[in-house]
């Protein structure tokens, strides 16, 4: 609850009706990148998420088996794993 708080206060004022759910799904990346909540942004749908998957040390991120598939198959998926 704090950390909401927070993060409300610290973006209160720089958000309109006109501000794009793009911009506030970055700011909520950006806002708990480096912390014990970190949130990510799914690289196929776009979807906030704070579990999943994690591919090549975080150049891509996928919130679920088939955001996952739609760039890995179930082989090149054990290949990633083993070498990252």
């Amino acid at each position: 609850e704090p950390e909401l708080n927070s993060f409300a206060e610290f973006y209160i004022d720089k958000w309109d009706e006109n501000t794009s759910e793009d911009v506030i799904a970055e700011s909520f990346t950006d806002f708990w990148w480096d912390t014990d909540k970190a949130c990510r942004r799914c690289s196929e749908c776009g979807r906030l998420m704070r579990a999943g998957y994690c591919a090549d040390m975080g150049v891509a991120y996928y919130c679920s088996d088939e955001c996952l598939h739609s760039d890995f198959t179930d082989e090149e998926w054990a290949e990633e794993c083993e070498n990252n």
